[in-house]
């Protein structure tokens, strides 16, 4: 499908080289893999990142918030997928991030640890910085860095509302923690492009909405009131 070069790699031979058909929905197109993803992920080996379960049974990718993981996955495994990797953990697998080896349906994210050490290749001495002192494109846009600060802010939100399983077939759950409610709020499922399809009132902190009968795709579910949502992006099989 893909490979990349690491950083530090010899120059003759620095690069990422995807398969042509693992782009696009017309022609010969590779199934589970034509949403670009195979590029997401050589790309993030070129800037740095291994794979996820380290390249070794209950190895280490050098990233503190991910978990440890037996191996790879392959198709679009059922949440949560769990091992004896991570005792007593309850999420198991993150077989949706980008640096396993999921279908493209499945895979939607990268942790701000990833984020953070894909960062650091292209600040100040790091091995990508290069790159921001090229004149090949724009000259006046060759600085070298340091980078532009990082203004993604951390989503404290996704620790108060938790959405489960995602993917999800039929039936997703919406739960809160800590001292949140959701009594009285509204969950809304909606397309990418913010076409409410559904709505339903929430009366508990521990509820489920039954998504069973839209097409499988990727969707969006908002959670709250007029004054404050939370949004998760959702992938139904």
């Amino acid at each position: 499908m893909g490979y990349a070069s690491v950083p530090g790699s010899e120059a003759a031979k620095d690069g990422v080289v995807i398969t042509f058909n693992a782009f696009g929905t017309k022609g010969n197109v590779r199934g589970d893999f034509n949403k670009g993803r195979t590029a997401t992920h050589e790309i993030a080996h070129w800037m740095g990142l291994k794979h996820i379960w380290g390249d070794d049974y209950c190895g280490d990718d050098g990233v503190d918030d991910t978990p440890q993981q037996k191996s790879y996955n392959f198709n679009c495994p059922s949440f949560p997928r769990l091992s004896n990797c991570s005792p007593g953990s309850t999420t198991g697998d993150m077989f949706m991030n980008f640096m396993d080896l999921t279908s493209d349906a499945c895979m939607n994210m990268f942790t701000h640890g990833q984020k953070n050490k894909m960062r650091a290749a292209f600040a100040l001495k790091g091995l990508r910085n290069s790159f921001l002192r090229s004149y090949q494109c724009d000259a006046s846009l060759a600085t070298g860095g340091p980078l532009p600060e990082d203004t993604i802010p951390t989503a404290q939100a996704l620790d108060v509302i938790n959405v489960f399983p995602n993917p999800v077939s039929n039936v997703v759950k919406v739960q809160s923690k800590l001292a949140a409610t959701l009594q009285g709020q509204t969950a809304t499922i909606l397309t990418t492009s913010g076409k409410p399809l559904m709505q339903q009132l929430l009366n508990d902190n521990n509820e489920t909405i039954n998504i069973g009968h839209l097409p499988a795709g990727i969707y969006m579910l908002s959670v709250g009131n007029s004054t404050r949502k939370t949004n998760f992006k959702l992938i139904k099989l």
